[in-house]
Order: C-alpha cells, then structure tokens, then sequence
C-alpha cells in the first residue's frame, strides 16, 4: 500500500480584505470618551447587514499606548461582528497586545526609520507578531511618492497608503500632493493594494476607485451631526464606491480581453 504526502506551502502574509471605504477614526484627545467611542462606532455604517467600510483604522497620536489599547478593546467586538478590519496606527505594541478583533497596524515612513532599515524594521515586526501567536498579523505603510512605492514592494506588507492625493486639511504639515494621476502612476508601480488618502471627501473618492485605488480613506468627510446620520452616510459612500469598484473592475476585465 502506497502513502502519498501532500506537502503544504507556508503561507505569506494575510492578505486583508480591503475594497471600498476604509474609514479613519481620528482620537484628538489622550483618551476617548463615551461619546468618542459611539462616534468611531458609528463609522462602521450599516455593518453587518448593510453596506460599510471595510477596515477602520484608530488613529490616536496623543494616547498613550494603554489608552489605545483600551479604545481598541471598546472597538474590537463590534468591528468582528460587523466583519471589518480593525486596525491601529503608528502603535505595534497596541496592535499585539490588544484584544482579538485588532487585526494590523498601520506604520508610517518615520516608524521604520532610514530607507535602508526597512526591510529589516518590517522583518522585526513579523518576527514579534509570530512569536506572539500573530503570524496574521495586517500591515501597512504609508507612501508619498514612486520612489518610496517602489521600495514597499519589497516589503513583506499586506498594502500601502499613499497620498496625499489633495490638500488635506486634517495634516497640517502633509507631504506634496501627488494628485489622481500620480495615484495611477503609483497603483501601476505597487506589488501591494494601493489604499488612496488625503483629502478625499466622497466624490473625490469615487475619483480615486476609478483611477485604480483599492480603497479610499476618509476621516472627517464621514462624520455628520449625529451617530444615526453618520450610520446613514457612512453606508451611503460605501455602497457607492463599492458600486465604482465593480464597474472598474469589469471595465479592466474587458480591456484585457479585448
């Protein structure tokens, strides 16, 4: 009798699920309140029934890594039961010592240091996550131009950022803008899913989808008045640049077959 093993390739890094909106939740304060947190839950839209974003990034630059850890294990539970992607920025050790339902971090040129260290920063952070039972772990790097594109495609990375594609008002101190076409130039030149960010409100969005994005982030475009309208708005920009996707991806489909 004969036994035949199957050997199995080791998988590389999670892909995540990114397509559509990918909503930022942006904390000012050291910690969120109540309020705050309904305010950031709000972003999940009509989630799990209805239309929504497909991650929501906490952003939080004057928490400390305790208070992130906290609002993220506020965030967690809704975010796994609506199926969105939770991830935190600028924080590794947040991202792996938060609850289940933190899936990645969101890290940008400066948290990896000179451009010769990246590979090794990116190979660190990997190793941590294996060692922390994270080998799933979700990254993803913010780029501002071709050049650093370019050097994130050797990088073991899940997507980048890359922006700003218009003047933002929420980073007073942005890099340049690179405008829609340098977003094309930069989808066409990235290994990764390109994530679109910086001074997109919906219609601007729709913009960057059709322009090859394979999301769009938006912070203060999506917020309203109230929870209950946020919801509304926030199912409301999903659906549609889900409904951009789609037709750009028929329209890419039929290019290639013609």
């Amino acid at each position: 009798m004969t036994t035949t093993t199957t050997t199995r390739s080791t998988p590389g890094p999670r892909r995540p699920r990114l397509a559509g909106l990918y909503a930022i939740a942006d904390l000012k304060g050291a910690a969120a309140s109540d309020d705050e947190v309904e305010a950031m839950l709000a972003l999940l839209g009509e989630r799990p029934s209805g239309a929504g974003p497909s991650a929501l990034q906490l952003r939080a630059k004057a928490a400390s890594t305790a208070a992130r850890i906290e609002c993220l294990r506020r965030l967690a539970g809704p975010c796994a039961d609506a199926g969105v992607l939770l991830l935190v920025n600028d924080d590794v050790e947040a991202a792996l010592a938060g609850p289940p339902g933190v899936v990645g971090v969101h890290l940008g040129q400066e948290d990896l240091g000179p451009a010769d260290a990246h590979v090794e920063g990116i190979r660190s952070i990997r190793a941590r996550a294996e060692a922390a039972g994270r080998s799933d772990l979700v990254v993803g790097v913010s780029t501002h131009d071709l050049e650093q594109v370019a050097r994130a495609s050797g990088l073991p990375i899940d997507y980048v950022g890359f922006g700003p594609i218009f003047a933002t008002a929420t980073k007073i101190d942005h890099d340049p803008v690179v405008g829609l076409d340098g977003l094309n130039a930069a989808v066409q030149r990235s290994r990764h899913p390109v994530v679109a960010i910086g001074g997109l409100d919906p219609a601007r969005a729709r913009l960057a989808v059709e322009a090859g994005a394979t999301a769009a982030a938006m912070i203060s475009a999506l917020l309203r008045s109230s929870s209950a309208a946020t919801r509304a708005h926030v199912a409301e920009v999903a659906r549609d640049l889900e409904a951009v996707a789609s037709s750009a991806l028929i329209g890419r489909s039929m290019i290639e077959l013609s």
